[in-house]
This record gives C-alpha cells, structure tokens and sequence, in this order.
C-alpha cells in the first residue's frame, strides 16, 4: 500500500514508516520550510499543508491523520484534499475531538479575508510536534456534519468508529475509546 500521513516525526509516523514501503510523511511548517533540526532526523519529511497538498489526484492507498483536522481552517477542503490524493478504493482516516452528542461542529476560529485569525470563542491550542513551545490553533472542533463532508467531497462511504482497548490502551477521558473517522473512496 502507498500511505500518506500528515505527521512524519511521531512514533505513529515511525510505525507506518517501518510497515509501509510506501509510506509519505509531512508535517506543516509555518514559513513553509522543514526545519533543520527535522531534516537532519527525518531527511525524508516534506511540508505539506493539507488544504492543499503538492500530491498528484490518486496518488495513495490510505490517507492517517492523527489529531490534525482540528487545526485546519477549513475541514472540508482538507477532506476534498484526502478524496484527491486516493486512489479508487482508497480509505481516509482520521481521529480529531469529536463532538459525540452534537450534529454540528464547532467553529473556535477563522480567517477572515485578509488572512488574519478571526476568534470566535476563546482560543484553544493542543499540542505540536514540531512547535512544542507554541502549540496548534484548534479552528473546528467537527461533530456529526463531518459525515455529510466526506460524502460531498466524494467519498462514497462515511462512518465513525468507536476504537476501545484498554490492552493496547486504547481508551478516551470522555468516553470507552477514541472515535475514528473512516471515508472510503
């Protein structure tokens, strides 16, 4: 299998790395650019921003993205992004905070026109890899419409999984598990 993942120095990254051949790791640099202390430990890490990715239509098997969808201004473009990379039969994953008892999701911020962050509640940063000091913008917190974006972005099947194992410790603060986003092509 040919696999993308939006995140190349995480221990996830280093797994998918070592099982798949094919496997394509970034992560989002602000000023575009792979920082050095990156480079030299990961020289195969590129940038991507996942909104829109430098990857040819149907270029991958299987699409992770771990704890991104949050940060990205728009989900939906992000999620017309995975349906492109895909090949037919292709699978996007995707764990996020997951509003489970609301349809809508939540919008914390935006951009407005000019491309400055326009707050619409109080600004909620997670962590990041590659800026730990600083941590990552939480723009949507998505709930059960996601469904309704993969399916107009293309994806023929949406669901949301509910992963629990307390053996492989597996299990939510919230609730049993994680919920995982999964969109087949």
């Amino acid at each position: 299998l040919d696999v993308y993942a939006c995140e190349c120095v995480t221990s996830l990254a280093e797994r998918l790395r070592a099982q798949f051949p094919g496997f394509v790791g970034s992560e989002y640099f602000s000023d575009g650019r792979v920082s050095q202390a990156v480079s030299a430990r990961f020289p195969d890490c590129t940038h991507q921003d996942v909104q829109t990715l430098s990857f040819p239509d149907s270029s991958f098997d299987l699409y992770v993205s771990s704890e991104v969808l949050e940060h990205v201004p728009s989900v939906s473009l992000t999620i017309k992004e995975a349906r492109r990379i895909l090949r037919p039969g292709g699978v996007f994953l995707a764990t996020f905070p997951f509003r489970l008892v609301h349809y809508e999701s939540l919008t914390r911020a935006v951009l407005n026109t000019d491309g400055d962050i326009e707050y619409l509640t109080e600004p909620e940063y997670h962590g990041n890899p590659v800026n730990p000091s600083g941590g990552s913008l939480v723009f949507t917190i998505p709930g059960w419409d996601i469904l309704d974006t993969c399916r107009e972005a293309g994806f023929k099947q949406a669901s949301m999984r509910l992963v629990f194992s307390p053996e492989l410790g597996i299990v939510g603060t919230h609730c049993a598990g994680i919920f995982v986003l999964e969109a087949r092509f």
